[in-house]
């Protein structure tokens, strides 16, 4: 998404908790001549300490549904965005658990509700969601199409 996004946006931290896809990750921003911009970070917002940088905008694209704590992630987004900053999240709707297999451990999407809820309560306004497309997985010979969500919220001013 964010070399999607590269010709908008300034100075990026490219946050992930995976030392393999950081690899992959720096080698891509070395062959699109962006090193100066875009800085990668290995953080797990779950378990590290927080960055002490923070950010006007926060964006995740299908990794939420992978993250146990889906409410730790939340505050830790809430505490590294500057009040007026934006969160913006594309991720899975709620389905019945067919888009990973059945020892997945994360979450088999979202209730937008649900998900509105825990934004509003970490002060977070004007949260809207819109349809963002939709993921094809063929399960048991059966191509299947999976709904995602994008939502974006505005971190209240204090």
């Amino acid at each position: 998404l964010t070399f999607a996004l590269q010709d908008v946006l300034t100075d990026v931290t490219l946050a992930d908790s995976s030392t393999g896809m950081l690899e992959v990750l720096k080698e891509k921003i070395v062959a699109a001549g962006v090193e100066e911009r875009f800085k990668p970070l290995q953080l797990d917002l779950v378990n590290d300490p927080l960055p002490a940088d923070r950010f006007d905008l926060l964006y995740s694209l299908l990794t939420l549904h992978h993250i146990k704590d889906t409410k730790a992630v939340l505050d830790a987004w809430t505490a590294i965005l500057v009040p007026g900053g934006y969160l913006c999240i594309a991720d899975l709707e709620s389905e019945p658990g067919r888009y990973r297999p059945p020892d997945f451990e994360g979450h088999w999407g979202f209730e937008r509700k649900i998900l509105q809820k825990w934004l509003e309560e970490r002060g977070f306004q004007h949260v809207k969601f819109e349809q963002a497309g939709s993921m094809l997985r063929d399960i048991d010979g059966e191509q299947v199409e999976f709904p995602l969500f994008l939502c974006c919220a505005e971190k209240r001013d204090i």
